[in-house]
């Protein structure tokens, strides 16, 4: 989290989740796009895909999240696809990745259940950060769709670019 968020999570009771949100995605240089009290877009420019998410806040539940890459799992590599995408969530600590019905489209989802309490400052960066870890799969899928490397090895390929930039 970025240090000057840090002096104001002590400061966050009572606030408003997606404010909460706002704030780390602007530090992040994310774009924000505001729909209302309880919705809110972001977009980020990453280094293999660029993800669009769609934060919900749900009151009496809790925030919900929906990233897309704008990649779609091809009729012809979808069960690769749907080998990959198993893999990948039994490695991640919040989330899963999952495929459109209607579009085929690659999404990852998340929630973080709140039952009518604000959330910490720290909290809301962990859970934002999850977009994060997830774009670090899109050059596995891409590398299964597009150039019809098993979802090990897509893994692996995925795995040796993060460790690369630790």
């Amino acid at each position: 989290m970025p240090a000057s968020l840090l002096h104001k999570a002590r400061d966050c009771l009572g606030e408003d989740p997606l404010a909460l949100c706002e704030e780390i995605a602007e530090a992040r240089q994310w774009l924000v796009e505001r729909q209302g009290e309880r919705e809110m877009s972001l977009h980020i420019v990453g280094e293999w895909c660029d993800c669009d998410i769609l934060l919900e806040w749900h009151g009496d539940r809790g925030l919900h999240l929906l990233c897309g890459f704008g990649i779609k799992a091809l009729r012809h590599r979808r069960g690769a696809v749907l080998e990959l995408i198993s893999r990948i969530n039994a490695r991640l600590w919040m989330g899963h990745f999952t495929i459109g019905a209607e579009d085929s489209a690659i999404l990852y989802r998340a929630a973080l259940p709140l039952a009518d309490r604000t959330p910490s400052m720290a909290l809301c960066d962990l859970f934002l950060g999850g977009c994060e870890e997830a774009a670090d799969y899109a050059l596995a899928f891409q590398s299964v769709l597009w150039s019809g490397v098993s979802p090990d090895e897509a893994i692996a390929i995925a795995a040796m670019r993060v460790e690369g930039r630790a």
